[in-house]
Order: structure tokens, then C-alpha cells, then sequence
């Protein structure tokens, strides 16, 4: 399956190009536009592998929260291309990546973690944040999104917290030491950029903090859009260009 990723929703812009099992990853650090960098890094994508767009299954996008100005060029890009070419869309919750990003460390250092709360970087004083299930090999959000000031995030997460324990106990997945049955008390941790207002929280919050530094950096990243595009490819939950949208989730621009 030929899928091309892309993630445009914060400071660093991201492009990774999946052909087959291979994998061809462009990055731009720079925190300058992205609008002079991500067709530039596509292209570099298709040519290492040896692609043109006609041959994608699918392109996916990181549809937000994140960088107002950055998501609009990610969408506009997308957009065009897919037009062009006539290739479906899959669109994409930056707070999932995250969320599958912490399943890729939580894997590598062998933690047990029932769900996780996605948090990133809203600016103007604030973080957008919601809670997902990790027990599956794709995150699945439990509730909604939500942009709310640091200080509100413990009242807030007392309502997250009842959703992600109602909802994990009373949906197994599969039938191990994790299903309905078993699951009384979820393993939860806080990922992401949320993590620097550490020393605000109380309990329960300050119970869900690790001391793992890795899980402090988490960031949406198109190398970890490419297993929600396949899942959500395999379920046909693609759309069609014209009905790609930002999810903002406020209405007042920050970047």
C-alpha cells in the first residue's frame, strides 16, 4: 500500500511516504513556513521512492488542532494534489498521532498502559487535550477534544477520568488480562507537551505523571499518521478532497 503522510500542525513540518513496507522520511526543523518546504519535501519523498502521485492509495493529513497557518497549508496542499490525481483522503486528529506515538515508546520501554492523555501546545496560554484507549494496535478516542487553560486541566481531567475508566472497563479488547472483566483500575498517563505544567497539577493528575522525558516531547510527527491511515483505510473511512476541513477547535487564530 502506497500512502503518503503529512503533517503540517505545529512548528515542524513532516512527510513520510510509505511504499510497501518501506518507509521515506522528510522533516523540516527549521520553524520557518511550511509553505516553502512541503511540496519540496514530497517531492523528495516520491523520488527516493522511486513514486509518482498517481501511484498513492491514499494521502493523509493531519487535520488539527494545532497551528491555524499550518494547518491550512497542510489542507491546501493536500487539497490540490489529491484533485489533481484523484486520491482519496484520510484525515487524521493531531492529538491521535500523539496518542500513537506514545503506543510506539510505551512498546519499546514494555509498559503496560491502558489510555493516555494526548495533550499538546495550544498557545496563548493554553493546551488542547483528550483522552484515547491504547489497548489496540490504533488509538481510540474516549470522549471528545478540548482547549482549556493549564489551570483548568485538573477539572477537566476529573471529567476525562470518569469517561476513560467507564469506557475502558466496560470495553474489553480481546481476551486477556486486560478485558472488561479484569480492567478495574486503568493505567492512564499524561503525554505530550501538557507535561511542563507538571508541578500545577494535583491528584489524581499528578498520579498520571511519568519519568520518562520521551513521553514530555511526544509531537504529532507524519511518521506516526501512516497506522491510523491504514486502519481507517481498511475500515473505508476515506473522504473525498472537497470534504477535508481544519479542526480548529476555537474560533480565534493564534499562528
Amino acid at each position: 500500500m502506497n500512502i503518503l503522510a503529512l503533517d503540517t500542525s505545529s512548528r515542524h513540518c513532516s512527510v513520510c511516504l510509505q511504499r510497501e513496507s518501506h518507509q521515506f522520511i522528510r522533516r523540516d526543523d527549521a520553524s520557518v513556513s511550511h509553505s516553502r518546504h512541503l511540496l519540496a519535501l514530497i517531492q523528495q519523498s516520491l523520488d527516493e521512492a522511486e513514486l509518482c502521485l498517481e501511484q498513492l492509495d491514499a494521502i493523509a493529513i493531519v487535520k488539527g488542532p494545532g497551528s491555524f497557518t499550518g494547518l491550512r497549508i497542510g489542507i491546501a496542499v493536500t487539497q490540490g494534489l489529491a484533485f489533481a490525481h484523484q486520491i482519496p483522503v484520510i484525515a487524521v486528529s493531531s492529538l491521535a498521532v500523539v496518542a500513537a506515538h506514545s503506543q510506539q515508546l510505551f512498546a519499546q520501554q514494555a509498559l503496560a498502559v491502558d489510555a493516555v492523555l494526548a495533550t499538546m501546545d495550544a498557545r496563548m496560554s493554553e493546551l488542547y487535550c483528550s483522552w484515547y484507549d491504547v489497548r489496540s494496535s490504533v488509538p481510540q478516542i474516549i470522549g471528545r477534544e478540548w482547549v482549556l487553560k493549564p489551570s483548568e486541566l485538573h477539572r477537566v481531567g476529573e471529567l476525562h477520568y470518569q469517561e476513560a475508566s467507564g469506557f475502558l472497563i466496560n470495553t474489553p479488547v480481546g481476551s486477556g488480562p486486560q478485558s472488561a472483566s479484569t480492567l478495574e483500575s486503568p493505567t492512564l498517563l499524561i503525554v505530550g507537551e501538557g507535561l511542563c505544567y507538571g508541578d500545577q497539577l494535583s491528584l489524581p493528575f499528578s498520579d498520571w505523571m511519568s519519568s520518562t522525558d520521551d513521553l514530555s516531547v511526544i509531537a504529532p510527527d507524519a511518521s506516526h499518521v501512516l497506522p491510523l491511515a491504514e486502519c481507517a483505510l481498511a475500515e473505508r473511512q476515506s473522504i473525498e478532497a472537497e470534504q477535508l476541513i481544519p479542526s480548529y477547535l476555537r474560533d480565534n487564530v493564534t499562528s
